[in-house]
């Protein structure tokens, strides 16, 4: 738990455009590890039960990283817009996007392997 904390710990609200990004930088690879973690995991998990070709789920996965990379840009983005549109916004809103972000990556992943998994199944 206290990766988590420190994973999702934003001390104080940043002030300043460059700390926003910074923040969220910072936590990009922890972010990117998540992410290859689970999908070698449910490419594990297709090529084991489905007889899927590796290679192709293996060149899926990287394609798929380019696009979550650029969903992360738009985490520190709107945090950016947030606070110069909002007026003395104190709340720590990286942290709560950060962690509803690798939560929706993490579902998307697991939930689209089972699917495949199940689909075939049946």
């Amino acid at each position: 738990m206290n990766k988590l904390k420190a994973y999702l710990n934003q001390e104080n609200a940043p002030n300043s455009t460059k700390e926003i990004i910074l923040w969220w930088e910072r936590r990009r690879l922890k972010f990117n590890l998540v992410y290859f973690l689970v999908s070698i995991f449910t490419l594990a998990l297709t090529v084991v039960l489905l007889g899927y070709n590796a290679f192709f789920g293996f060149g899926l996965i990287l394609m798929l990283a380019l696009a979550i990379n650029v969903c992360y840009c738009f985490g520190w983005l709107t945090e950016i817009i947030l606070r110069k549109g909002i007026d003395d916004l104190d709340m720590k809103v990286g942290p709560v996007f950060l962690g509803l972000g690798t939560v929706f990556t993490v579902a998307v992943i697991v939930l689209r392997g089972f699917y495949e998994v199940i689909n075939r199944l049946l």
